[in-house]
């Protein structure tokens, strides 16, 4: 049974997003993503792709890519940033994933998306991993 996920990048009034399809839990993606996706122009190099991400890998060649995806940015004029992050949460409830991460000031965070902890929002990766890949139930930002 795949963890999907949703891998997200914030540029001023918007999120892009790319679906992740196997392995999206803390200690796999999260950790794949905070040891090797450290820079704005490695994420967007990932993000690139039409294709959905089947498997992420330790870099952008690794990294298996499979079937036609519709990337849409979540964007707002009024450049808001928690009603983008609350649309990003949403969106990802939609299409079944259960975390979505996002590269937002060259920091990664993450959101659960279980019924009991999806409003808890984002919380830093690395908080995350530090608490055995449990997200604390408490808002971030």
């Amino acid at each position: 049974m795949s963890t999907r996920s949703l891998i997200c990048i914030q540029k001023e009034n918007e999120i892009d997003t790319k679906y992740c399809h196997w392995d999206g839990y803390p200690s796999n993606n999260g950790v794949l993503l905070l040891e090797n996706y450290k820079e704005e122009h490695e994420v967007e190099e990932l993000l690139v792709n039409d294709e959905y991400i089947s498997s992420l890998g330790s870099t952008v060649e690794d990294t298996a890519y499979g079937g036609e995806q519709r990337n849409v940015p979540y964007a707002r004029e009024d450049n808001n940033r928690w009603l983008l992050e609350e649309d990003v949460i949403e969106g990802g409830a939609e299409c079944w994933a259960e975390y979505v991460y996002l590269f937002k000031n060259g920091e990664w965070y993450v959101a659960e998306l279980y019924e009991n902890t999806k409003k808890c929002g984002f919380v830093l990766l690395e908080v995350v991993l530090d608490n055995d890949g449990k997200i604390p139930h408490m808002k971030t930002f």
